[in-house]
This record gives structure tokens, C-alpha cells and sequence, in this order.
């Protein structure tokens, strides 16, 4: 996992040399990594150790959009701590009022940039969520929102 989300890589080929072979953008892997680790309800304690990739700049974007600086907050804190609950988003240093960042998760919801987990107590960063604002399976690949023109 520290490959993956490792700022500093220590080994001979590193992540983004692999996705270059490939032909994969490592932001756009690295968030299906994110919306995997919801898929199978996995929930981090703390989080992700070392120095961990920054938040893709789209998704930056896209979060202020959402909810200003508070969304971008929010975003980063789950980016870096799959699984975080809202109580243990408030005892982050730093964190918005509890109230501010209760409606932040909801508009970063609303917006598709996070999901809740399967229970609604935990969230991660997936950047388009798979599910529409009913709970039911979008209809479209989830690669397809990464298309570039």
C-alpha cells in the first residue's frame, strides 16, 4: 500500500513508472484503489503511515466547488484515512466545527467526490461514487468519468 500512496518511493521501479507502462494515470488508479477499499468495507484505524501522494488537483477542484475550503479539507483528510468517521475527523487537528464538517460530508456526498460506507458512519474518497443519490448502481463505467478530451 505504501507503494501505491507513498510520496517517496524507495524501490528500484516505483508506482508511477508502472502505471507510465500501462498507460494508467496513477491518480486515476489510485482512486480505484480508494473506491475498492469501500468496496470491501475496509476501514483504516489511522491514517495511511509515511508520506502519503497529495489529493489529485481535479479532485481538489472539485471539492471546493462542493463545499469550499472545508470540502478540500475534508477530501484530503479522507484521502489519506480511508474509513475515517465523523468523530474521528473532529479530533483532527485543524478540523472545521463539527457542524461545518457534518455538512461538508454531506455535500461532498451529494456531489458523488465521497461515499459513506455501507453502515453511513464511515467515508471515503473515491472522486465519482459508483452509487446514485438513491443508493442504486450507476448505470456508466466509473473509468468513463476520467475520460479526457
Amino acid at each position: 500500500m505504501l507503494w501505491i500512496f507513498g510520496a517517496e518511493s524507495r524501490e528500484d521501479i516505483d508506482f508511477a513508472d508502472c502505471c507510465d507502462v500501462l498507460e494508467a494515470r496513477p491518480w486515476i488508479v489510485r482512486l480505484r484503489v480508494q473506491l475498492q477499499f469501500w468496496f470491501r468495507d475496509m476501514r483504516f484505524t489511522t491514517a495511511i503511515p509515511a508520506l502519503v501522494t497529495p489529493l489529485p488537483a481535479r479532485i481538489v477542484e472539485e471539492a471546493f466547488g462542493a463545499s469550499g475550503e472545508d470540502g478540500i479539507w475534508v477530501a484530503r483528510r479522507l484521502w489519506e484515512w480511508p474509513g475515517a468517521s465523523h468523530e474521528a475527523l473532529c479530533r483532527i487537528a485543524g478540523a472545521p466545527a463539527p457542524l461545518a464538517l457534518r455538512h461538508a460530508l454531506e455535500h461532498l456526498e451529494q456531489s458523488g467526490i465521497i461515499v459513506s460506507g455501507f453502515d453511513g458512519l464511515y467515508w471515503y474518497c473515491v472522486g465519482h461514487s459508483p452509487l446514485n443519490r438513491y443508493g442504486q448502481p450507476i448505470p456508466v463505467s466509473w473509468a468513463s468519468f476520467w475520460k479526457t478530451v
